[in-house]
């Protein structure tokens, strides 16, 4: 997910919690595979626990691509369930001008566990708006908005980019999650959870053929009577390989 400062660079979206703003080029296909580690958080949100992801992204045209993903997501307490997550989606190229770069994606997932339940699969819907403003060859300025349905979760994450060289690339920002804690039934007041994650990822690009990324992610704000600090943080890592047609 680290800035594609040039087409023959890898466009990942494995990186910082931000989401490429660049496509899969026509008729190519990349693969994307990562791991995320809680290591002693003692909260997150529904979407940052440990995780195994694999995706396959597969451009259609110059403007959009097709995507295809499985995660398994776990935790180690007994009170929270484990997900096997089928997702299909779609990102679409919205505006791409000399400094900003816009895109939407839309995804839709489904637990395998579920798939034959009587009342069908448990789902999610999800939107996110990824954006990138760059200042000159080497800075820029990332950002995405995110909303699952499911968990009824918004996001808005922002980092900057900095290139080193043709293949390093340090990001450096923040994740930040509300989502909806109690609904209000019955005349009660909904309670929204706030936190915000800062985190550092690395990118390395491997030719125009690969990237290895890592990342740690760490809680450094709660909202109004939110739980606690945690000690703990996130790893994150993984590799991307471009398949081009």
């Amino acid at each position: 997910m680290v800035s594609d400062l040039s087409y023959a660079q890898v466009k990942s979206d494995r990186l910082s919690g931000i989401s490429n703003t660049r496509v899969i080029p026509n008729k190519g296909m990349q693969v994307e595979l990562g791991q995320m580690m809680n290591c002693d958080v003692d909260y997150a949100s529904p979407l940052l626990r440990k995780s195994s992801h694999i995706a396959l992204r597969k451009g259609l045209s110059n403007v959009h691509e097709v995507r295809f993903g499985y995660d398994y997501d776990w935790s180690e307490s007994d009170f929270e369930e484990n997900y096997e997550w089928f997702s299909l989606g779609v990102k679409l190229e919205v505006a791409n001008y000399k400094k900003l770069h816009i895109s939407a994606i839309a995804t839709w997932g489904f637990d395998l566990r579920t798939l034959f339940y009587e009342n069908g699969p448990l789902y999610y819907l999800q939107l996110s708006a990824p954006w990138e403003y760059q200042f000159d060859d080497n800075f820029s300025l990332r950002s995405e908005v995110r909303f699952n349905h499911l968990y009824e979760q918004s996001d808005i994450n922002f980092g900057i980019a900095r290139k080193f060289g043709e293949s390093l690339t340090l990001e450096c920002g923040l994740v930040n999650n509300l989502f909806l804690a109690k609904r209000g039934d019955n005349g009660g007041r909904p309670y929204w959870r706030e936190l915000s994650y800062a985190n550092a990822a690395l990118q390395a690009n491997l030719g125009d053929v690969g990237a290895i990324d890592l990342g740690i992610m760490a809680p450094v704000f709660t909202g109004a009577d939110q739980p606690n600090h945690s000690n703990g943080f996130f790893i994150t890592g993984g590799l991307s390989i471009h398949i081009p047609h």
